[in-house]
């Protein structure tokens, strides 16, 4: 079955709606002891690369693209338009620089149906469906624990004789400024499926 079509028609869809602010559909394929194994449809996110590491690639590269979906864009009649939140935001550390995205809600199923970012700095990108590794990341995120989380879930992926097809993402699900005891943030990876 179609990747897409298996999520479309799953009965294990995950889709969390929490507080109004949506995530990704998603099934889960496979539980292993320290990760699991998703299936996502076609997305679309709003991305923009901003210079800098993490933390602060994160908060700069977020102030960006909640410009866009606040109203900083223009729809094909002119007007502005209010983009409902998300999460997770996604960042890619690329050294120098860092790719940091909103997921748009799944009502936007094609980028060219989305309104023009005012900003040139804003891409919208169509990702695929398919096959991710997703490891929970527990406790306060820092260079050096998101560098760690990303080499342990390598390992685990090689060990369990997993290939990974594109980069490493962190997800964080929690606003940064929320008080969470137990804040959600997860590395997502693409993998062979």
């Amino acid at each position: 079955m179609e990747v897409a079509a298996y999520v479309e028609e799953s009965s294990e869809i995950r889709r969390k709606v929490e507080r109004g602010v949506e995530e990704p559909d998603y099934a889960i394929v496979e539980r292993l002891p320290d990760f699991e194994v998703r299936v996502y449809g076609r997305l679309v996110q709003a991305r923009v690369v901003v210079r800098g590491a993490f933390p602060e690639s994160a908060g700069e590269g977020f102030r960006i693209l909640s410009k866009y979906i606040f109203g900083g864009n223009r729809s094909a009649d002119g007007a502005s338009v209010c983009i409902e939140m998300t999460r997770p935001v996604g960042h890619i550390d690329r050294g120098a620089n860092a790719i940091v995205s909103f997921t748009l809600p799944l009502q936007w199923r094609k980028a060219a149906d989305l309104p023009t970012p005012l900003d040139p700095r804003i891409s919208l990108v169509e990702i695929p469906s398919g096959r991710w590794a997703a490891m929970a990341v527990a406790g306060r995120l820092t260079p050096a624990s998101v560098a760690a989380a990303k080499a342990e879930l390598r390992r685990l992926l090689e060990v369990n004789g997993r290939f990974v097809t594109g980069e490493l993402v962190l997800a964080q699900y929690d606003a940064p400024w929320a008080l969470s005891a137990l804040p959600r943030n997860e590395i997502l990876v693409p993998i062979e499926g």
